[in-house]
């Protein structure tokens, strides 16, 4: 396990770790994300129709705007489940005529690979793919895991991936190319990393989530945050200057499909983050993955961020030296929206939060780092003994 479920003081309503960088707790062990909620309160069936009604309002523009074109919209794919099940909902339960656009990244496995082409060909879809370097993609994470070894930052996690900011801009470029006017994406609030939690409230301040999340002032303060982090990197680390243009890139002009630079570079070209309006349900999108004939990747135990063999390595490297990992943040957010229960959560953890070695060593290996790195907290299998892990006593990870 990359860390231990049992043993690991957590918040004592969800189960964001207590040590976690991010994380403060007060005397009576809830964090400050808990502390700080709303009362809960149900959201109505009026409620609930009203979202689904601007829903379908913007449904019908995206088919206005296409029509007397080949398709309605963009959508990026992945192989993974989030992405299966925005584009499997858009064209069968909205009919829209969706341009799916694809990018094999060094990491995306060839379960993964042919998950997105079973998919396309379930769903009658068109696949374009976008041209981006994995190559370079390869070489920078590469480059960052050694700097994280040997400097034990948690932003070079997030750097290692800097690559597939970059997909935000080629996305728009495919739309403008091909003169569609709507980009769709799968992405959700209860998914966002610990940070942004999402509330139980009513549906209006729901609805109004995704604009206050993109927002051109919420977009100024996460890209000036990550410029204050990026650049005290770069004392810690001068050698980064190296890469500086793609980390500009990455952390400002394509940080996400609403930063300031987009929407200049790109009028015209809207996006709709679907789930906000949908709602986003995990057993359906369970069922959705049965549906399409999805299978997960060899060494995932969940098929959260299945598609990215990297993925593990980096919640691995998150929970190293920042404390926490998605699942964490996932299943905290989970259970703010009354999703889940916190024992039902603490199952899940136990369940899914394994990282599994092969997965681990297969990432390595495409960094061309096998056996370079110690994995300190990783048993052999599941029936291993986990060892005690605490942020405060964190064995030494070996100099590459």
């Amino acid at each position: 396990m990359i860390n231990n479920v049992p043993d690991q003081p957590r918040c004592s309503r969800c189960v964001l770790p207590r040590y976690a960088e991010s994380v403060r707790c007060n005397n009576d062990g809830v964090c400050q994300l808990c502390a700080s909620e709303l009362s809960p309160s149900n959201v109505t069936d009026e409620d609930s129709q009203t979202k689904l009604d601007s829903l379908d309002d913007r449904v019908s523009r995206i088919k206005a705007d296409g029509k007397g074109k080949p398709w309605d919209c963009v959508v990026g794919v992945s192989g993974g489940r989030d992405s299966s099940y925005l584009l499997r909902e858009l064209t069968r339960k909205h009919n829209l005529r969706c341009l799916a656009v694809y990018y094999r990244t060094p990491f995306t496995g060839q379960v993964a690979h042919e998950n997105v082409l079973r998919m396309v060909e379930r769903l009658n879809t068109d696949l374009e793919i976008m041209n981006l370097s994995a190559k370079f993609h390869q070489e920078l994470a590469r480059y960052m895991v050694i700097l994280w070894a040997k400097k034990r930052q948690w932003m070079f996690a997030n750097l290692a991936c800097a690559q597939c900011k970059l997909l935000n801009g080629e996305i728009f470029r495919v739309a403008r190319k091909h003169d569609v006017k709507w980009i769709l994406y799968g992405s959700n609030a209860i998914e966002s990393f610990q940070g942004a939690t999402w509330r139980r409230s009513s549906a209006s301040d729901s609805q109004g989530a995704a604009d206050r999340h993109f927002s051109f002032l919420a977009q100024m303060r996460r890209m000036m945050a990550v410029v204050r982090k990026g650049t005290e990197l770069l004392v810690l680390c001068p050698g980064l200057w190296r890469h500086w243009s793609v980390m500009f890139q990455a952390s400002i002009l394509y940080l996400t499909p609403n930063t300031p630079y987009i929407k200049l570079r790109y009028p015209g070209v809207n996006v709709l983050h679907y789930f906000y309006y949908a709602g986003w349900k995990e057993e359906e999108c369970e069922r959705t993955l049965k549906e399409l004939g999805w299978q997960l990747p060899f060494g995932s135990g969940t098929t959260w961020r299945a598609d990215c063999t990297f993925a593990a390595f980096k919640d691995y490297m998150l929970q190293e030296t920042a404390g926490m990992t998605y699942m964490d943040s996932m299943l905290s957010n989970m259970i703010r929206a009354g999703m889940l229960t916190r024992d039902e959560a603490m199952k899940r953890l136990e369940d899914e939060q394994e990282v599994f070695p092969a997965k681990i060593r297969a990432a390595l290996d495409v960094l061309d780092l096998p056996g370079s790195i110690s994995l300190p907290n990783v048993p052999i299998n599941r029936g291993e003994k986990r060892q005690p892990h605490m942020l405060r006593h964190r064995r030494p990870v070996a100099e590459l």
